[in-house]
């Protein structure tokens, strides 16, 4: 199945799932109140003179309600955290690399003072190494110092090995889901598996906040 389907689905269900369980342990209607009277009460501060009756009240009041907001938005996190911690490792685990074959680009590091050969990725000389090199054949292995690491067509595991005191580490090609015409600092213009989860949640879930803003489904509340 294509990966973009599987992981839009994904991004949509766990944005789903995640306003839903807000919905229903979150006092919405007491956090919009905690949250306007904290506005009103920033305001009035600002006329008041430090250190009076009224000032020192309006401080209590805003400790609370502040004490309040945070643990009524950590709420949620009770329930999601778990899944949604599961869900993206697996993800990683599937979609983070495509499978290694030739004419795709790895990502090859090594550290420390070591000769490096690699007639598959055009590459010969001394470490300290680390860029992405092209595989230009199914036969592929990286010599280290005379000890030879084979490079497995179709992988899609991260390779980490120490030879001759050396690390040597070695990553499949980066599963672009999309390209943007634009380069982004530290991220550059391939957005892979987790750029694209992120980009369908927050458009589900501002779309999911904005329909369901007057709906509350509480749990219940037992009378004491």
């Amino acid at each position: 199945m294509n990966p973009q389907l599987i992981v839009g689905i994904i991004a949509i269900a766990l944005s789903f799932f995640s306003v839903i369980v807000s919905k229903l342990v979150m006092d919405e209607d007491k956090l919009k109140e905690a949250r306007e009277r904290m506005k009103e009460n920033q305001k009035k501060l600002k006329s008041l003179k430090p250190g009076s009756k009224e000032y020192n009240e309006l401080q209590e009041q805003m400790i609370k309600d502040t004490m309040f907001v945070t643990k009524e938005s950590y709420k949620p996190m009770l329930y999601t955290t778990v899944i949604f911690i599961a869900v993206l490792w697996w993800l990683s685990s599937n979609f983070a690399y495509a499978p290694i074959s030739v004419n795709s680009t790895i990502f090859l590091s090594v550290t420390g003072n070591v000769y490096v050969n690699s007639t598959c990725l055009n590459l010969s000389k001394t470490a300290p190494i680390s860029g992405e090199y092209l595989v230009t054949s199914e036969n592929c292995s990286v010599d280290v110092n005379g000890t030879k690491i084979i490079i497995p067509m179709g992988s899609k595991e991260v390779i980490k090995k120490e030879v001759n005191g050396a690390k040597v580490e070695i990553k499949p090609p980066k599963l672009v889901f999309f390209t943007l015409p634009f380069s982004l600092p530290y991220i550059g213009n391939k957005i892979g598996y987790f750029g694209y989860y992120l980009l369908i949640s927050l458009v589900t879930s501002g779309i999911l906040n904005k329909l369901l803003k007057n709906v509350r489904i509480r749990f219940p509340r037992k009378s004491p």
